[in-house]
């Protein structure tokens, strides 16, 4: 059943690559980015810590997620509402409200994407759902190569986190599995934490588009199609610790490569008509593989708070490292440093406090 998971994750993928190599990137396409960089927000702070800790088999809380999710789209819509605020003049108003509406619901169906694996029990529905979600990816692709329009790339990827979290939202229980009826707060430590990072992250992410250009919304979907790495560790393996010696190696390897490249990348000419530009994009969105791996050992063994913390102090020297380039106006060269920076030092943190701590399953 993994692998048949798995295949249709990577069908989908192979078509968002194909739509991004061969559609440039529009003035359109640029807007809906940005909203669903600002939709992202929100969803990762109310959810996310949740999330994890239940993929990391540390705390039952999926019946929460039932209760927490309709709330999320609720206090979202306003913060998608605001992101029209970051829009240029020219497109009709009725699409950027249409992109609004999905902007809010995908954002939080995607802070859903790992966890069906975790809570779904009919495993060929679960199946079900997946390629009905990789189909409308893959369809979407396809009308973006058509038509010559990326929009639809970035639309399908919204809609196929919002089927399949259709499709799967039933499963979530109703009652919590915690018996102990431990009080439970509003909003995790790691979901802080979580919410941090992305407000710094979509900070980083709109200065990256001083310096991309148009070219943000193929980086947003390339930064997906990375992520899907991530997602497939994240949805099926993340409770085996196999090959983590061999991952660290590489992802150190990683951190070196880009520190003596980054000059070199701050120096090029993004230009959509220079697909060897979809390359470096390519590489540069390679840092959001850092982190995963080693933050679920950490989980696991120190628990959430002493990973919150260490997070979220992470994640604000970040913003005070860009608030002081903002100043200086060197915020563009600031945020591509940033976005490889911060998860090679999140991914460094959660090394050092896994690697000799015994195990702990307190969140």
């Amino acid at each position: 059943m993994r692998v048949h998971l798995v295949l249709a994750e990577v069908v989908a993928a192979l078509a968002l690559l194909a739509a991004v190599v061969l559609v440039s990137p529009s003035q359109l396409s640029k807007a809906y980015a940005l909203i669903t960089i600002v939709t992202s927000v929100l969803p990762g702070l109310m959810l996310t810590g949740d999330v994890k800790m239940l993929n990391a088999g540390v705390a039952e809380r999926a019946s929460r997620l039932r209760f927490k999710s309709v709330a999320a789209v609720a206090v979202n819509i306003p913060v998608a509402t605001a992101g029209l605020m970051l829009q240029e003049h020219g497109h009709p108003l009725w699409l950027l409200i249409a992109f609004v509406v999905l902007g809010t619901l995908g954002g939080t169906a995607q802070a859903f994407s790992s966890v069906w694996y975790y809570t779904q029990t009919d495993r060929l529905k679960m199946l079900g759902s997946k390629v009905a979600s990789a189909g409308v990816k893959f369809g979407f692709a396809a009308l973006a190569i058509a038509l010559s329009e990326f929009t639809f790339a970035l639309v399908g990827l919204t809609v196929g986190a919002m089927l399949e979290f259709a499709l799967n939202f039933t499963t979530l229980p109703w009652q919590s599995g915690d018996s102990r009826g431990t009080p439970r707060a509003a909003i995790s430590p790691l979901g802080v934490a979580y919410g941090l990072s992305r407000v710094v992250s979509a900070a980083v992410r709109v200065g990256l588009e001083q310096l991309f250009g148009s070219l943000i919304a193929s980086f947003l979907v390339i930064e997906q199609l990375v992520g899907g790495l991530n997602s497939i560790f994240e949805k099926y393996f993340v409770r085996s610790n196999r090959w983590q010696g061999m991952t660290r190696a590489l992802k150190l390897a990683y951190l070196f490569s880009m520190a003596c490249l980054a000059p070199i990348i701050a120096r090029a000419d993004f230009s959509p008509a220079d697909r060897s530009s979809l390359a470096l994009l390519l590489l540069i969105a390679c840092a959001g593989l850092l982190p995963l791996s080693e933050m679920y050992v950490a989980l696991q063994r120190r628990g959430q708070s002493f990973v919150a913390i260490g997070s979220a102090g992470i994640c604000l020297i970040a913003a005070a490292c860009l608030g002081i380039a903002w100043h200086f106006g060197a915020l563009r060269w600031a945020s591509l440093i940033t976005y490889i920076l911060l998860p090679g030092c999140t991914f460094i943190f959660y090394w050092l406090s896994g690697s000799n701590a015994r195990h702990n399953t307190k969140h």
